[in-house]
C-alpha cells in the first residue's frame, strides 16, 4: 500500500510540463493566438483542479484512496444516496458534476450527509471561491487584451475609408489600397527588429553586443569569407556584427535598391525572396543568400542592377562604411598585423583581381552584384587564407593602418559569443569602432568554438 501511495509522486511530472507549455508559448508570434492559448490554459488548470477535486470527493465518499481505507462510512454516504448501484463512470461524472458546480454557478442534487463530508465542501467552496475570482479574472484580462487588438485595427481602417472617401478615391484603387494595407497588418507582426523593440534601447552595452552576435552572425558565417575569419579574427567579426550590421524590413514589391544607385553595403537575406532585375534576366536570391559583396571590396560602387522583395522579406545589411573602417585598424604602435588584417588584405586582392572584374571583360559582364558563385568564393577565401599564414611565417608585412586594397569584407552565420567575448569587446569599444588588438585569446577562440555552429548555407 506504501508503494502504491507513493504513485502520487507522479504529480511531480506536472511542473515539466509547464515548462513545455511555456516554451510552446514563447513560439507563437501572433499576438491573437497567444490571447487565446493563455485562455485556454486557463480552461486547462480549471478543467485539471476540477478532476482532482471530484476524485477527492469520491474518495470521501466511499471512505477510501486506492486500497487504504481511512474512515468508516456507517451507512452515511453521498455514494449510497447518489449512485452506490451504478456503473463507475456514472459515479465519476456524478463527482466531476458536483465538484464543477464548486468552481461556478450551477446546482446538483448531490450534497454532502456526513459531518466528514460537509466539512471537506466547505473547503472546497471557500477554495472553489478563490479560484473563480482567479479565472474570471485571468479570462477579462486576455478578452480586454483582444479587445484592444481589434480596436487599433478598427480604428486604422476606419481612419483609411474616411481618407479615400473625403478624398474620392475610386473603387478599383481604393480596393487594392485595402488589400495591401489588411496584407501589411498581418506580416508586419510576423518578425520584429530591434528598433520595433523599445526596451532594447535601455538595455546595458554588455547586453547589446551579445544581443547582436547572436542575432546577425549565424546570417553571415555561411559566407566563405566570413566563414574563414571567424576562425582567425572572431573579435573582429564580432566587432563587425556589433558595428556594422543592420536589420531592414521589405514589404512585397519594395525596392532595396536600383540601378545606378550607389552602394550602401553587401545584404543577406533572412527570410522571405528577393528578384534581382540586370538587363532582361531576373534571379532570385533566397535565405542564406547574399548580393552585393562588391561594395564591399570597391569604393563607390554603384548597383548594377535593380533588387526588389517579391513577398515580405528581412535582410542584413553590413554597412560599407563601418565594415571598411573595423578592418582597416589594429592595436596602435603593434608592429605586426593582425592575422584578420592579413587574410582579409589577400582576399581583397584577389576579388579584385578575378577575371570577373578585370578590364578585358566588358562592363556589362564584368561587373554585377551577384558576382561569385559559392565555389568560387570559396576557392578565393581558402587561397587568401593559405596566403596569410604564408605571410605570417615570413613575417615580412607589418603596419600600423593594416589598410585594405579597396575596401573590406562580406559575412554569414554563427550562433552564439561567450561572454569573455563580449568582455573583450567591451574593452577594445571606441568611438569610431576600431582600434584593440584584434586577436582572440587561446580562450575566446576555445569559447567560440564551443558557442558557434555554422549553419549549411548556400550563396550566389
Amino acid at each position: 500500500r506504501v508503494f502504491r501511495m507513493l504513485r502520487i509522486v507522479r504529480l511531480l511530472r506536472l511542473p515539466k510540463l509547464f515548462r513545455k507549455v511555456r516554451e510552446l508559448y514563447t513560439r507563437i508570434q501572433s499576438e491573437l493566438l497567444r490571447v487565446c492559448f493563455q485562455m485556454w490554459g486557463v480552461m486547462g488548470v480549471m478543467v485539471i483542479l476540477t478532476h482532482f477535486v471530484a476524485c477527492a470527493w469520491y474518495a470521501m465518499g466511499i471512505c477510501m484512496w486506492g486500497d487504504i481505507v481511512f474512515c468508516e462510512t456507517n451507512g452515511e454516504s453521498w455514494t449510497s444516496l447518489f449512485g452506490d448501484d451504478e456503473s463507475l463512470q456514472y459515479r465519476y461524472t456524478s463527482s466531476l458534476h458536483w465538484a464543477a458546480t464548486q468552481f461556478s454557478v450551477g446546482s446538483t442534487e448531490i450534497a454532502p450527509t456526513s459531518a466528514r463530508e460537509r466539512f471537506f465542501a466547505v473547503i472546497i467552496v471557500w477554495f472553489g471561491l478563490m479560484v473563480f475570482s482567479i479565472f474570471v479574472s485571468s479570462i477579462t484580462t486576455n478578452m480586454t487584451q483582444l479587445r484592444q487588438i481589434n480596436a487599433e485595427q478598427f480604428a486604422e481602417e476606419e481612419a483609411l475609408k474616411m481618407y479615400m472617401a473625403d478624398h474620392k478615391v475610386s473603387l478599383e484603387l481604393g480596393k487594392c489600397i485595402m488589400d495591401f494595407f489588411t496584407k501589411h497588418r498581418r506580416e508586419e507582426r510576423l518578425r520584429k527588429h530591434e528598433v520595433d523593440i523599445k526596451v532594447l534601447a535601455h538595455i546595458p552595452e554588455r547586453l547589446r553586443i551579445q544581443l547582436r552576435i547572436e542575432v546577425y552572425m549565424p546570417n553571415v558565417v555561411p559566407h566563405p569569407f566570413f566563414r574563414y575569419l571567424r576562425e582567425v579574427d572572431v573579435i573582429r567579426l564580432s566587432k563587425l556584427c556589433h558595428k556594422a550590421m543592420v536589420e531592414v524590413r521589405l514589404r512585397e514589391s519594395q525596392e532595396l535598391f536600383n540601378i545606378g544607385d550607389k552602394a550602401a553595403g553587401m545584404y543577406f537575406v533572412v527570410n522571405g525572396t528577393m528578384l534581382y532585375n540586370i538587363g532582361p534576366e531576373t534571379s532570385t536570391v533566397t535565405e542564406a543568400q547574399w548580393i552585393s559583396e562588391a561594395a564591399l571590396w570597391i569604393d563607390s560602387w554603384q548597383h548594377t542592377g535593380r533588387l526588389m522583395a517579391s513577398c515580405s522579406s528581412d535582410v542584413v545589411r553590413v554597412t560599407a562604411e563601418s565594415f571598411q573602417l573595423l578592418m582597416r585598424h589594429h592595436t596602435e604602435g603593434s608592429a605586426a598585423e593582425p592575422m584578420g588584417v592579413r587574410y582579409a588584405s589577400a582576399y581583397a586582392a584577389s576579388f579584385l583581381q578575378h577575371e570577373c572584374l578585370s578590364n578585358e571583360i566588358p562592363a556589362e559582364f564584368r561587373r554585377s552584384d551577384l558576382w561569385g558563385t559559392r565555389a568560387e568564393l570559396a576557392e578565393l577565401a581558402s587561397s587568401a587564407m593559405q596566403a596569410a599564414h604564408e605571410a605570417q611565417g615570413t613575417g615580412d608585412r607589418g603596419s600600423s593602418s593594416g589598410g585594405l586594397p579597396g575596401a573590406a569584407i562580406r559575412s554569414r552565420g554563427g550562433r552564439r559569443m561567450s561572454h569573455v567575448m563580449t568582455k573583450v569587446l567591451l574593452q577594445e569599444g571606441r568611438a569610431a569602432g576600431g582600434g584593440g588588438d584584434m586577436a582572440a585569446s587561446a580562450d575566446v577562440q576555445a569559447a567560440a568554438q564551443r558557442a558557434l555552429a555554422p549553419r549549411v548555407a548556400g550563396g550566389r
